[in-house]
Formats: C-alpha cells, structure tokens, sequence
C-alpha cells in the first residue's frame, strides 16, 4: 500500500528513525516462529521481489531500499524475460 506520492507510509514521517508499514511486516516475518521461514529469509529465498518489464526501477528500487535499512540484503529479485518479438 502507497500514499499518494506513492511512497510506503510511515507512521511518523518527519522522522527518518522509525520503520514504514512495509519494513515492521517483513521485521514480523523474520521474527516467526516456523523455522522453515526463517531459515529462508536467512538464505536469501524467503523473500521474493517480482516485477516485470512495466515495473519502473523506481518502485523496484524503493523496495530493496526499503529491505536494505532494516538489513534484509538477502532476497530473490524476478524478472519476466522479453519475449522473441521484442
């Protein structure tokens, strides 16, 4: 979910210190109890960026930022492959 900037929402925005709604649900998920998650997320496989070729690098971008502040820097990015005709 984005605001109207299209930025993720954070529940205090003049300050920088606090995590956005996007970051306090990946710091959930690294925090289970289901060892098979967390033993992904520690390896990298447990959280996939997806996006393909109408996906701006800016949205992109603004996740793996998003996951790198709270030192998520282990993830898969998928892309879509172009086709033949293009």
């Amino acid at each position: 979910r984005t605001d109207r900037n299209g930025s993720i929402p954070c529940p205090c925005p003049q300050c920088s210190c606090c995590p956005n709604e996007f970051q306090m649900w990946m710091k959930a998920m690294r925090q289970s109890s289901n060892e098979n998650l967390t033993s992904a997320i520690k390896d990298g496989t447990g959280v996939a960026i997806k996006a393909d070729q109408n996906t701006s690098f800016d949205v992109v971008h603004l996740v793996m930022d998003n996951l790198q502040t709270i030192h998520m820097n282990k993830f898969t990015l998928l892309t879509a492959l172009k086709g033949a005709e293009e």
